[in-house]
């Protein structure tokens, strides 16, 4: 896998993109993340620099991570919907790509005093390689980071109840293949940048909470397949 550098010359396309207000809140959000703790995880991937394919390759995305608010907007929406039973919830990251998810949810929890497990997947080996680095920089230790598919990760260790985050991880058909794996837990979903909305609509799924920003990097939904929409 190839990874792109990143400076100043990104930060100019930025600016010249149209969207004269990105440079800044690309820093705020994702590069200021790794300068604070001196993790790799705000640099954009194409899969164009994957290396050599995974399976599944042409039904994924390329990979790009979470602005910070978002995961934490997420973080306190979804402990106030769960309440006492947001430990018993195992977090999974799907399409973890280099972690940031998990690394941040795991500062997160920590603070709050949440015991919830906390794991990740991605198709990719070395974006999880990457990701492992982070955790064991930031936490002393590697993490629950896996290279698995959403199709072959075995959801039966972590109990009836998951609550997944995914960031436009991939398409409709894997999206689809991948929420019939979970019909049967109890399931709350955090998205970010929603590309499949429908999808989730179509398998059953509820919108408990929305957040709309003026980029898709700052829309998040928050769904369940057992819960009620909210008022």
């Amino acid at each position: 896998m190839r990874t792109p550098a990143f400076g100043w010359r990104d930060y100019w396309r930025m600016l010249t993109s149209g969207r004269p207000w990105l440079p800044w809140r690309y820093f705020r959000e994702a590069h200021a993340f790794d300068l604070r703790r001196g993790t790799d995880t705000h640099a954009r991937i194409p899969k164009a620099d994957f290396g050599a394919e995974p399976p599944g390759f042409a039904e994924g995305t390329f990979y790009m991570a979470s602005w910070t608010s978002e995961i934490d907007w997420a973080f306190r929406e979804t402990r106030t919907l769960l309440g006492e039973d947001f430990d018993a919830f195992a977090f999974v990251d799907v399409g973890c790509g280099k972690g940031k998810a998990v690394l941040r949810w795991t500062e997160l929890r920590a603070a709050a005093g949440s015991a919830q497990r906390v794991h990740g997947l991605d198709y990719h080996a070395p974006l999880v390689a990457i990701a492992r680095r982070n955790h064991e920089k930031l936490f002393g230790n590697p993490g629950f980071l896996s290279a698995e598919g959403a199709e072959t990760f075995d959801f039966a260790p972590l109990g009836g109840r998951v609550l997944c985050y995914l960031y436009n991880p991939f398409g409709a058909g894997l999206m689809r293949r991948f929420l019939t794996r979970l019909r049967e837990l109890d399931v709350v979903l955090i998205y970010n940048h929603p590309a499949e909305e429908a999808t989730l609509r179509e398998m059953g799924y509820v919108a408990l909470r929305t957040k709309r920003g003026d980029c898709p990097n700052a829309h998040t939904v928050i769904y369940a397949n057992r819960r009620q929409p909210a008022n």
